[in-house]
């Protein structure tokens, strides 16, 4: 039972324009900017939101004069569009359509922005760690949450994917690499020679030969002095074009699908989505045994049409556990029936509520989701890891623990496993293979300061491995544990939470800012911030005042596949000037997108800053 699993910027100073003519022009325009959304299969999906911005990276005032900035823009396209409709607090606030904010001020969120993110020109670009760790800075205590995946042999994100997570709810950016590319029968993906982030705002599938993409592009225009013509550019993308590679060196060639840009079958260049970043409204979930339900956390709708809100187990099971795809767009759930049958692992789609019951697996009872999306799941004195290899749950490793395990999670930030054992006194921590002769696993014994009990829940910290745990035998208490010297000779020390803030208490859970989430017998949700070592206080103007979960409550968290050893030096996006174009480029001239034309020609000069 757990989870699935930043300093603020100052507000910039804008200034308004007087353009009467412009405003009436805007004031008409409702916020459902999302027309479509829908996903029924990877070659059946639509997916048109309005009003996009479309923000030129190449700028005076910035490095390089924007060459190496596709990344932070393509963002602040997105972070934009969420100032304007629904996190007006965040930069660069509301503003983008009516020239409230001007270009020069832009230029310095971008700037901005590009510090946070690591941009550089020397070193070509952004990577996808410092993409992924700079907006979390930058909308540090908003109601936003991010996912950015990379490429490697397990997943490479792909356009339905992409699509998936943008129906339920996310604003989209992505990259595609350029590599080189061997033509012959076994495709073979050579050097990753540079790439481009964009934004996405239209995507449609009607079967495998029939796919179009539309993106907002930060460098359809060369003028460093305004704000070029919002456009977007065409792609003709292969949405399962098959290539192999070696992501991690170790000579082993893996075919994979992967979505190819305007594929050339004459170029020795192949290009196709490698990265993505996806921003999502924040949310979560609660469940019993019988019903999960999705928990909207913010007044923020990037989606269109009516979700499912609750879904069912399989006929005849109840639900043993739940946790949330490090995607969002799903869950994965954990079933059991009689005795005589075995456990069931099931994906539950949020968005359509289709649920794909994948591996039974005997005795199966909790489960957690990595950051690289292995599921593993606890069969009492064991742990099992599984992993999707096309379209197939496979299980694909196992580990003996010696003690039984009431809980288990992933840590992302160390990527480990950890089993929770109150029964046997016990924690158990193993690396992301559940443990190898070089690369072992180990058992620690818990203080006696943490209650002895049939059940057991626990939630891990986001940044410093804490693990908050909480047993029905002692419910008015929390015990946070910390491992000591991890290894052969580390220890777990506790501290106990016990005050009127705990009392009541049937779950925990940590959210992204290390706050800690108390779900009470009434289906309420405090959140609980650590002002100071060991002392946790109510939170005012809680965003989770307003939940009322039945069982358990989670909450979804920012989340990446980002891999130091794999991509350090394989992702930087190098100037779009060293690039060839691909694609065509179209203005935005059709009548449901007035708005866009009168901001292009509104931004030729600088009406905001001067």
């Amino acid at each position: 039972m757990r989870p699935s699993s930043r300093p603020r910027l100052p507000r910039c100073t804008t200034l308004a324009t007087s353009s009467a003519l412009l405003l009436a022009s805007l004031a008409s325009l409702a916020p459902a900017n999302v027309v479509i959304a829908d996903y029924n299969a990877y070659d059946d999906f639509s997916y048109h939101i309005q009003y996009m911005p479309d923000l030129d990276q190449r700028r005076n005032g910035i490095p390089g004069n924007g060459s190496a900035f596709c990344v932070p823009t393509s963002t602040l396209n997105m972070l934009s569009y969420a100032a304007e409709w629904g996190v007006d607090t965040m930069d660069p606030g509301p503003g983008v359509y009516n020239f409230e904010i001007g270009y020069n001020t832009m230029t310095n969120h971008l700037d901005d922005l590009g510090v946070l993110m690591g941009t550089t020109v020397t070193c070509g670009g952004t990577c996808l760690s410092d993409w992924h760790d700079g907006l979390d800075v930058w909308m540090s205590g908003e109601p936003l949450i991010a996912h950015s995946e990379a490429p490697s042999e397990d997943h490479i994100p792909q356009l339905h994917d992409l699509n998936l997570m943008a129906a339920f709810g996310g604003l989209v950016s992505f990259a595609y690499g350029r590599y080189e590319y061997n033509t012959g029968p076994c495709p073979f993906i050579g050097d990753r020679t540079g790439g481009h982030a964009v934004t996405m705002m239209y995507a449609q599938a009607n079967g495998p030969d029939d796919i179009q993409l539309w993106v907002r592009d930060p460098a359809d225009d060369s003028n460093l002095n305004s704000q070029s013509a919002w456009a977007y550019r065409i792609y003709d993308p292969l949405e399962t074009m098959m290539v192999y590679v070696d992501y991690d060196g170790d000579g082993v060639w893996v075919p994979k699908p992967v979505t190819a840009i305007e594929f050339d079958p004459s170029d020795s260049l192949i290009r196709f989505v490698d990265y993505s970043l996806v921003l999502f409204p924040s949310n979560g979930f609660s469940f019993d045994t019988v019903q999960v339900a999705n928990i909207v956390l913010s007044d923020m709708d990037f989606t269109v049409g009516p979700r499912p809100t609750h879904f069912d187990p399989p006929s005849g099971f109840f639900f043993s556990d739940v946790a949330m795809d490090p995607a969002v767009h799903s869950f994965w759930a954990v079933s059991q029936g009689s005795p005589n049958e075995p456990a069931m692992v099931s994906r539950i789609n949020r968005v359509n509520g289709e649920r794909e019951d994948l591996l039974p697996i005997w005795n199966a009872q909790q489960l957690a989701v990595g950051r690289k999306k292995d599921v593993y799941v606890s069969t009492g004195d064991a742990l099992v890891r599984a992993q999707m290899r096309d379209g197939v749950l496979a299980q694909t490793g196992q580990r003996s623990t010696g003690v039984w395990i009431q809980d288990i999670g992933y840590d992302d930030s160390t990527d480990q496993v950890i089993g929770l054992s109150t029964w046997d006194s016990s924690l158990v921590v193993t690396p992301r293979d559940l443990g190898t002769e070089n690369n072992p696993w180990f058992v620690y014994p818990l203080p006696s300061e943490v209650p002895t009990s049939a059940e057991a829940m626990m939630s891990i910290h986001p940044r410093d491995s804490r693990i908050a745990v909480w047993t029905p035998t002692q419910p008015h208490q929390v015990s946070i544990l910390s491992v000591q010297n991890p290894g052969s000779s580390g220890q777990v020390e506790a501290e106990t939470i016990a005050s009127p803030n705990t009392r009541n208490t049937t779950g925990v859970d940590f959210d992204d800012r290390g706050h800690l989430l108390l779900t009470k017998s009434d289906g309420t949700v405090l959140e609980l911030r650590e002002s100071s070592p060991g002392s946790w206080r109510p939170v005012r103007n809680s965003m989770y005042a307003d939940v009322q979960a039945s069982g358990e409550f989670r909450v979804a968290r920012s989340r990446s596949s980002f891999d130091p050893e794999m991509h350090q030096n394989l992702d930087r996006f190098i100037p779009m000037d060293e690039l060839p174009e691909v694609g065509r480029l179209e203005y935005d001239e059709t009548p449901d997108r007035e708005r866009d034309e009168d901001h292009m020609r509104g931004v030729v000069e600088d009406l905001g800053d001067r």
